[in-house]
């Protein structure tokens, strides 16, 4: 076999499996907000609202596999939640995947943005009256301009930069 056939070949091989680009860190602005007090009613959980919001800064549309976040619920502990007493415990359930399915995608078009309120109180363990303040993990398991629902093969794992907020939870009332 002459060498320029197999550079040829080994090119088209590699350009075929290439993975697609990956997200890049300023395609996707992530936002959270949550208001600066919340009250907890004597003997009830607090409903305490978190507004998660996702927006796309580019020219296509993106879809998002909305897994350990906000637009998907409680399925797993990704935020990361300090207060008096240090962090706190997440009693959410927690659960294995099959493959995707093309609904646990979240479609943003461009230049559009997503924006969810979860009560995040049923999912975390608020012991104490006091400041709290929320991270989100900055994990999205698949973000992509491609066909959807995808392989685990095909799926960029990508993390968005997203501010901490905080919040103080007053007893009573």
């Amino acid at each position: 076999m002459n060498k320029t056939f197999l550079m040829f070949a080994f090119t088209s091989f590699a350009i075929l499996a290439a993975p697609p680009p990956a997200l890049a860190a300023a395609d996707i602005e992530c936002r959270m907000s949550i208001p600066a007090r919340v009250h907890s009613p004597a003997g009830a959980r607090a409903n305490i609202p978190l507004t998660f919001e996702l927006a796309n800064k580019t020219k296509k549309t993106y879809n998002i596999l909305n897994w350990d976040t906000p637009f998907e619920g409680f399925y797993g502990p990704y935020l990361q939640i300090t207060g008096p007493g240090g962090e706190v415990e997440y009693r959410g359930k927690v659960v294995k995947r099959g493959p995707p399915t093309r609904e646990e995608y979240v479609s943003i078009k461009k230049g559009d943005r997503r924006a969810i309120t979860i009560n995040i109180a049923p999912a975390y363990d608020f012991k104490a009256p006091g400041k709290y303040e929320i991270v989100f993990d900055g994990k999205l398991f698949d973000a992509t301009t491609e066909k959807i629902p995808r392989t685990n093969e095909l799926r960029t794992a990508t993390t968005v930069e997203c501010a901490p907020v905080s919040f103080e939870l007053l007893a009573g009332k």
